[in-house]
């Protein structure tokens, strides 16, 4: 969502397989753009949808 600390930053910055222990394998774009695998220099956009990888309840860190 628009304001969340993820907004803004790339994924390499982010470094979600560190921080989260997940693993990025497709961001979903508001205006329907999906990027599949997406690449360390992904800018993360308000509204993005990010689809991961990783242990059972990993990725609730990364809600605001």
């Amino acid at each position: 969502p628009p304001g969340s600390k993820l907004v803004g930053r790339t994924l390499r910055d982010l470094n979600l397989r560190a921080t989260a222990r997940v693993m990025v394998v497709a961001v979903h774009r508001a205006d329907g753009e999906t990027a599949m695998s997406p690449g360390a220099d992904h800018v993360v956009e308000a509204n993005d949808v990010m689809v991961v990888i990783g242990p059972t309840g990993a990725a609730e860190s990364l809600v605001d």
